[in-house]
């Protein structure tokens, strides 16, 4: 019971303190512009910036920081989940296969999933591994920043069967 009355009285003095700033009840951070409301051309976005080639030059000097924020020690683990694709040549499907078809965890055989033809919930999916070397920005047009990137994939041992248990890949 002491306790909540110490909260209480806390709280009601911070908002005591808060409502004789200048503005008033807010945080006195958050004042008008001194030229009143904006008034200029409103954008459909939510914001736009342009860059200069300095702008530019900022921005690749800077690239380690940015990619730490997008893909943390410059890496991306993607999941792969079990899916069917068909495969086709000139028009004509000749197989169906299964990528990413792992079954259960720790699984080797068929048994339980592994290599079986089917996506199901037993298959937990694949993960790879994208390895980022450089990354570049550069304008393209006047409204488009490009970046390019250097990287490797690592997909490690990939798992991909037949649906069909008959086809010309399985004999």
């Amino acid at each position: 019971m002491v306790h909540r009355r110490f909260l209480v009285t806390g709280v009601l003095l911070t908002l005591a303190a808060a409502c004789t700033s200048q503005p008033g009840c807010a945080c006195p951070g958050f004042t008008q512009l001194p030229q009143g409301s904006y008034t200029g051309p409103k954008l459909d976005t939510a914001g736009a910036v342009r860059f200069t080639q300095g702008g530019f030059a900022v921005l690749n000097q800077n690239t380690a920081s940015i990619l730490q924020f997008f893909a943390p020690g410059s890496q991306l683990q993607v999941p792969v989940p079990c899916s069917v694709e068909q495969v086709a040549f000139a028009g004509f499907s000749l197989l169906q296969l299964t990528i990413a078809d792992t079954g259960d965890l720790y699984c080797t055989q068929e048994s339980c999933g592994r290599l079986d033809g089917r996506c199901d919930a037993r298959d937990l999916g694949h993960g790879l591994t994208i390895n980022i070397t450089s990354l570049d920005f550069a304008s393209s047009s006047p409204d488009l920043l490009e970046a390019h990137i250097n990287a490797t994939v690592q997909t490690g041992l990939l798992p991909v069967s037949t649906v069909s248990r008959n086809s010309v890949l399985c004999l």
